[in-house]
């Protein structure tokens, strides 16, 4: 009985140990930086453009590097730089008449990184350009991969023209994601609720519609049925 009871402490010991080793090996990412300029949705008047966000700690104390990635399109697939970097700016020059999209991540020595900041967008002025597509809209609920009611399927998004004229929206939604079919059109508010059919998993997507019949749309997004 003795030596079961040894047994016993011993284990127990091993297991404290263990746990207070694992809680020391625990590392904490960095907090996600938060974008300062230039501004969202900005139509600049110059090439050169300085990428400006806010400077984050680590909870260790560790040093930190940022990763900035630029895009040609609102869903990065199209990155035109991915730049590491140690201070939080970065000056680079833009073609003019184009979209741009940007977004930074924390890394520590650990490499544990932080989630990217939201996305901001911006123009580069263009002298020939009388009327600019409307920028794409953005998600405002429900959040990636969601699970909502889909018989009062709850949309939201938001809209914005550089040129200041009042935009339309056409919503496309499907279970398949490169097969989406026209759900709501011609929608005045940045908002619309559906009544769908009973699938586990829908795709969508916004166009942001300007009066001159420029069309812009937005990534695809997706969330669940919570039935």
């Amino acid at each position: 009985m003795k030596a079961f009871r040894v047994i016993i402490l011993f284990l127990c010991l091993g297991q404290v140990a263990c746990d207070n080793d694992g809680a020391e090996n625990m590392n904490e990412g960095p907090l996600t930086p938060e974008l300062v300029a230039p501004e969202d949705n900005v139509l600049l008047q110059s090439t050169l453009v300085t990428f400006q966000w806010n400077s984050v700690t680590d909870p260790e104390g560790e040093a930190i590097t940022y990763n900035l990635q630029v895009s040609t399109k609102p869903d990065f697939t199209n990155i035109i730089f991915s730049n590491t970097l140690t201070e939080p700016r970065y000056e680079t020059t833009l073609e003019i008449g184009k979209y741009y999209y940007w977004r930074v991540r924390a890394k520590d020595a650990s490499n544990n990184t932080s989630e990217f900041s939201r996305r901001q967008n911006l123009i580069v002025a263009d002298p020939a350009i009388l009327n600019y597509p409307p920028f794409p809209p953005d998600l405002r609920f429900p959040e990636l991969d969601e699970e909502i009611d889909i018989n009062q399927a709850r949309l939201g998004w938001t809209g914005f023209d550089i040129d200041d004229t009042d935009l339309v929206y056409d919503v496309y939604l499907g279970t398949e994601f490169g097969n989406l079919t026209l759900g709501a059109e011609n929608i005045e508010t940045t908002e619309v609720t559906l009544n769908l059919d009973p699938e586990p998993f829908y795709y969508w997507r916004v166009e942001a519609k300007d009066p001159s019949g420029q069309i812009t749309s937005s990534p695809i997004w997706w969330f669940k049925s919570a039935e």
